[in-house]
């Protein structure tokens, strides 16, 4: 989770401190405190979703609490045994380096002239 750590430093202090974010087990439990906050300050999960993301003072979050509603729903579908689609990977384009110019050919004269000096 990407909890900000100069705003909830005094969460990580029963971890050890603000570095505590680097252990994946502290960041969690971490994270899951500052959601639940946000869902009880809003009333609810989606509006809990926009305050978690720091939109709660915008019209709309970017579409993240429906993302991350959809892909609850999705595992609990998988946690069901039920099969779900796989997202399809987002095609990457692939493009060609540029390639380096070349210097001019040097001319025959002038070929002949660096021969001669």
């Amino acid at each position: 989770m990407q909890v900000m750590t100069g705003i909830h430093s005094d969460k990580y202090e029963s971890f050890g401190g603000k570095l505590a974010a680097f252990d994946p087990v502290s960041n969690l439990r971490v994270g899951v405190k500052v959601l639940q906050e946000c869902i009880q300050r809003a009333g609810g999960v989606q509006a809990g979703l926009k305050f978690y993301v720091g939109a709660a003072n915008l019209d709309g979050d970017g579409g993240y609490a429906d993302k991350v509603l959809a892909e609850h729903s999705r595992l609990q579908q998988v946690a069901a045994g039920r099969p779900v689609p796989l997202a399809q990977p987002a095609a990457v384009r692939a493009v060609a380096p540029a390639k380096p110019e070349l210097p001019a050919e040097p001319q025959a004269e002038d070929k002949v002239a660096a021969l001669m000096s």
